[in-house]
C-alpha cells in the first residue's frame, strides 16, 4: 500500500516498450493519449509510461472543493514511479507541467532528468511581480468555475481558447469537444487549486538535474511571463522556444517536441 492507499486501483497507467523509463504526466483535458504524437517519434530503447491525473480518463477523482491541492497528483505521480520500480525521466504538457515541477522540488531524487512543455505554474505571477496578470487569469479561472457550476455546454471552450486562442476548441474534432465538456468539473478543481501552488525559490534553485523547458513561440501573453519566471527558478534548466507553436505544441508540432525530448533524455 503506497501513498494513495487503495485509491491506486482507480489510476490509469500505460507503459509499453522497455528500456530506460520516461514518465509522461498529460495536463487538462487529457490523458495518456495525448502523448501519443510525440512517443510515435521516439527511438527504440525506452519504457513509454503515462499517467491521467485527478479525474480524466479512467483515474479517480480524489479531490473536492475544500480539498483540492496538488498533492493529490503528486501522489499519482509518486504511485507511477513506484510502478516503473526506478528513477524516470519525468515530462510534462500544461497543468501536468505544473504537477510535475511541484513533485520535482518534493522528490527530486526520483527523477533523472524532466522535461517540461509549457508548463503553467500561474502563481508565478503573483509571487514575482506580475500581479495584474496574475488577476487577469484567475478572473478567467473563476468565471470558467461559474458556468461549469451553471452546467453550461462546453464550459470548456474558454479555457481550450484562452490557451489556444479564439477559435481553437471549434477547429478540435465533435468527439474531442465533447470529452472536453465531460471533463469540464475536473478542471474546474484544476483551476481552484492549481492557480495557489507555491513553489520554494531556493530548492528550485539548487536543482543539479538536467532540465528543458519548452515553450510555443505563438503562446499567449500570461504563459510567456510564466515561462519568463521560470528562468529564476530554474537558472541551470535549457530554455527553447518552438517558431509558430503555440499552448498545444505537443500535438501541433510532436515531432520537434520529440527531438527536444530525446536530446534532454541524452543529456543524463
Amino acid at each position: 500500500q503506497n501513498l494513495l492507499g487503495v485509491v491506486q486501483l482507480f489510476i490509469e497507467f500505460n507503459a509499453e516498450g522497455s528500456g530506460v523509463p520516461i514518465l509522461f504526466v498529460p495536463g487538462s483535458y487529457s490523458t495518456p493519449s495525448a502523448w501519443r504524437p510525440i512517443q510515435v517519434f521516439m527511438p527504440d530503447g525506452f519504457k513509454l509510461c503515462s499517467v491521467s491525473l485527478c479525474g480524466y480518463g479512467k483515474t479517480a477523482e480524489t479531490r473536492n472543493e475544500i480539498d483540492c491541492g496538488i498533492d493529490h497528483q503528486l501522489k499519482i505521480i509518486s504511485h507511477a514511479i513506484d510502478k516503473i520500480g526506478t528513477e524516470v525521466h519525468l515530462v510534462g504538457h500544461s497543468f501536468g507541467g505544473l504537477a510535475s515541477l511541484a513533485f520535482i522540488e518534493k522528490f527530486p531524487g526520483k527523477i533523472k532528468t524532466f522535461t517540461l512543455f509549457e508548463a503553467n505554474p500561474i502563481s508565478l505571477l503573483d509571487i514575482e511581480g506580475d500581479s495584474q496578470l496574475f488577476d487577469e487569469v484567475s478572473a478567467v479561472g473563476k468565471n470558467f468555475i461559474k458556468e461549469v457550476k451553471k452546467n453550461t455546454k462546453f464550459a470548456a471552450k474558454q479555457i481550450i481558447d484562452f490557451y489556444g486562442g479564439d477559435g481553437f476548441f471549434n477547429e478540435m474534432p465533435g468527439h474531442v469537444q465533447a470529452f472536453c465538456n465531460d471533463c469540464a468539473a475536473a478542471n474546474a478543481l484544476d483551476w481552484q487549486g492549481g492557480p495557489y501552488v507555491n513553489f520554494d525559490k531556493k530548492r528550485l534553485n539548487e536543482l543539479l538535474i538536467p532540465a528543458t523547458i519548452v515553450s510555443g513561440g505563438n503562446t499567449n501573453t500570461y504563459m510567456k511571463r510564466v515561462t519568463h519566471h521560470l528562468k529564476s527558478y530554474l537558472p541551470r534548466a535549457q530554455f527553447l522556444e518552438i517558431n509558430g507553436a503555440g499552448h498545444f505544441l505537443i500535438s501541433t508540432h510532436a515531432e520537434e517536441c520529440s527531438r527536444i525530448l530525446i536530446n534532454s533524455v541524452s543529456s543524463a
